[in-house]
């Protein structure tokens, strides 16, 4: 699970609690800034919602989430200038609420932490890497938990699903050998870790950090680029592992998400177009049951950087996979775009959203 313990931008777009909304994280290289852009499918229209300026030649790492309310959202912002530093806000969109913003000093973790897909339950931000950060988003209060010391070499990735968060947590092997992890779901107020099961690597292979669970809990899907394989937990025990041949065996597989009725897998996905260096990057759709698979491509980009820049998401009434190339270099500027795949048509149709950002 090496690709578990590198840093892994949280770039994917982040659709609002009720569907109609869209956060997008741009690199807005004109204006030498990270940008946020909030879309709204009821209006099509697009605004810019949030700046951070470069620092030491370096864009500063930026992800964002939905709170429970659909009305702020929680922004994490990096400083390369001070690395031991993180900037926590509360951004409200489209109300009257003032902006909160605090500063957190989580030492050597704060890089990778704000790196890592933010998970938010109630009033509350959590972050993980090598501890677990809960942050009060009322009062700026932080509670932290230690998983591994600091001079341990593991880490633990959370995601949440409604009102629960779950965790994969574990420490590399020795040898150039495949990690074996432990799957499970935290306790929001204690902080504890609640294992589920543990992922030997003889059955899960060499894990990527981009574990999806379905919205009712009941399975959780592991995917894996080493082994080219997607690997489904039921019942606190392996149940199904799928694997990608034909034409996708050498395809990029990058991080996973669930249909609303647990029957198919949308996964980020990039195949080689021919002898020149670009890839079709694009949407795997994955049937649970049959393991058949579509791809549907949506751009061309190279290589570098798309296993991580090249993430999905899914609105929550399973309507809509999101992706975006808003992060990824050396693209022509008609494809910078957000793009949402329609579930509900048959051909899978897709609309892109260019992301045109003002220059200054």
């Amino acid at each position: 699970m090496a690709a578990l313990l590198a840093y892994v931008l949280a770039c994917r777009p982040a659709f609002s609690p009720d569907g109609s909304k869209v956060l997008i994280p741009v690199a807005n290289e004109a204006n030498q800034e990270m940008a946020l852009v909030l879309y709204d499918r009821g209006s099509g229209k697009s605004e810019v919602v949030f700046t951070a300026h470069k620092a030491e030649e370096q864009f500063p790492p930026v992800s964002a989430t939905w709170l429970p309310d659909g009305k702020r959202a929680a922004v994490i912002c990096g400083h390369p200038g001070n690395p031991g530093s993180v900037h926590v806000l509360t951004l409200p969109l489209g109300t009257s609420q003032p902006v909160r913003m605090f500063d957190l000093d989580l030492g050597e973790e704060s890089e990778s932490t704000v790196f890592l897909p933010p998970v938010t339950s109630g009033s509350c931000l959590f972050l993980a890497q090598k501890s677990i950060h809960r942050i009060n988003l009322h009062t700026g209060e932080m509670k932290t938990s230690e998983v591994f010391a600091a001079e341990e070499d593991g880490t633990i990735m959370l995601t949440g699903q409604g009102n629960q968060i779950f965790y994969v947590s574990g420490q590399p092997a020795k040898e150039d050998q495949a990690a074996d992890f432990t799957f499970g779901r935290l306790d929001p107020e204690s902080l504890k870790l609640a294992p589920i099961a543990k992922l030997p690597a003889a059955e899960f292979g060499d894990l990527s950090p981009y574990f999806a669970v379905t919205p009712d809990g009941a399975q959780a899907v592991f995917p894996s680029s080493k082994q080219r394989q997607l690997a489904i937990l039921k019942n606190q025990a392996l149940a199904k592992k799928i694997q990608l041949q034909g034409r996708f065996e050498k395809g990029l597989l990058g991080n996973v998400v669930w249909s609303a009725g647990a029957k198919t897998i949308f996964a980020a996905f990039s195949l080689k177009t021919g002898d020149n260096d670009l890839l079709n990057v694009g949407i795997l759709e994955v049937a649970v049951e049959t393991g058949d698979m579509k791809f549907y491509p949506l751009f061309h980009a190279a290589e570098d950087g798309l296993e991580f820049l090249h993430q999905v998401a899914i609105s929550p009434d399973g309507r809509f996979v999101a992706a975006s190339s808003a992060l990824l270099e050396k693209i022509k500027p008609e494809i910078r775009a957000l793009y949402l795949l329609d579930t509900a048509n048959p051909d899978r149709k897709y609309t892109r959203i260019p992301l045109i950002l003002p220059r200054n």
